[in-house]
């Protein structure tokens, strides 16, 4: 099998479009291998590869210097962060978000303690292993659950880093102090903004 014409920064290894070099690495630059097809239906994957890169999403392995090779992660070139396929948030599985920050109650970034930090307490930057391996300081998102009539309505919210830090007690709200890893929100985004990726059966 020929290669079709590939696209820039693609070569054509036995018979499919590649990205990167053929051992590939852990920058989201190589590891995933797109037949001549580009997609689910027409397209022809390697064996050896369980990440394979698209046009948006792009593979990210564990390279061991042994020569092993684990999938980790997809790095979505459109919201320059780091996802893995989920069906966590509805009916259609999609490229969610792999960097998240839960609500650290009763923890507010205002005096009136009513805007909600989101973080952890890790004294890591989350995205270090990322700008380690050649990318961009991926963008962390926020996730909270509401529960309405019974069910639970997950929500994805971009984050800034937090200005201040407020702590609830009843209903006092007294200044605290602000650790790394501290963020809040800057706004609500719909799930549809992460790439979707329906179950297809080979």
């Amino acid at each position: 099998m020929l290669c079709t014409e590939c696209g820039a920064g693609l070569r054509c290894s036995t018979g499919a479009c590649v990205f990167g070099s053929a051992g590939g690495g852990a920058s989201g630059t190589g590891g995933g291998f797109v037949a001549a097809g580009g997609n689910a239906s027409g397209g022809v994957a390697r064996l050896d590869q369980d990440l394979v890169s698209g046009s948006r999403l792009r593979a990210i392995n564990f390279v061991g210097g042994d020569g092993s090779r684990a999938p980790a992660v997809f790095w979505d070139n459109q919201l320059n962060t780091v996802c893995a396929a989920s069906a966590a948030s509805g009916p259609t599985p999609r490229c969610f978000p792999g960097l998240l920050m839960t609500p650290l109650f009763p923890n507010y970034g205002d005096s009136a303690c009513t805007q909600q930090i989101f973080g952890n307490l890790l004294t890591t930057p989350p995205g270090e292993p990322y700008v380690a391996a050649g990318l961009p300081s991926p963008q962390i998102y926020g996730v909270s659950s509401t529960t309405v009539d019974g069910g639970v309505v997950t929500a994805f919210h971009t984050l800034i880093p937090a200005t201040a830090r407020y702590v609830q007690s009843g209903t006092n709200c007294t200044a605290g102090s602000l650790s790394t890893n501290m963020y809040v929100s800057s706004g609500v985004v719909p799930v549809t903004t992460f790439l979707a990726m329906p179950m297809v059966r080979e």
